[in-house]
């Protein structure tokens, strides 16, 4: 009688198993949550003069100064409304360290990007004039904060989130 309950119970569990097996192999990205995954898609720039009206001492002259505008793509399947963190190189010696020196927080408050939506975000930067190469990277995971005010963003992949932009002086 025992050996007939657990055959019986066994027959249970094999059915419940390959029927429950067969409806994740239909149709397995139901079960998956989904995540958003950001690129910086383009980048185009204009350089700012490099004096300009002071307060109180009239002119002032701070050198090389660029306006970028960064195209943030969602590549992803889950749309995000989170303000953004992007950091830049700013010297030949940031660029060879694969370091950015300066970052600044962006799109706050934070406006949505869809599945296949982009966001154009302005940022002004100082860049150093031995430099033909500028590093961008929107900082989603604060690889270098350790949690000081900077957004965390749950994505598909981190390794995308870094830019080149060749400058033209």
């Amino acid at each position: 009688m025992i050996k007939i309950i657990y055959l019986g119970i066994g027959i249970i569990f094999i059915s419940f198993f390959i029927g429950c097996k067969s409806n994740i192999l239909v149709n397995p990205i139901s079960t998956l949550k989904g995540k958003p995954d950001l690129i910086i898609d383009e980048v185009i720039y204009k350089r700012l003069p490099d004096c300009h009206q002071g307060y109180p001492s009239g002119i002032i002259c701070d050198g090389p100064s660029f306006e970028f505008t960064l195209r943030i793509k969602n590549i992803g399947n889950a749309d995000v409304s989170s303000a953004l963190f992007i950091t830049n190189s700013r010297s030949k010696w940031d660029l060879d360290n694969q370091y950015c020196s300066c970052g600044q927080r962006l799109n706050d408050p934070p406006m949505n990007i869809p599945i296949n939506g982009s966001l154009d975000i302005k940022l002004v930067s100082f860049i150093d004039d031995s430099v033909h190469n500028v590093l961008f990277v929107l900082d989603t995971y604060d690889r270098s904060n350790s949690g000081l005010n900077i957004p965390k963003i749950d994505e598909v992949n981190y390794d995308n989130n870094s830019y080149i932009l060749p400058l033209q002086w």
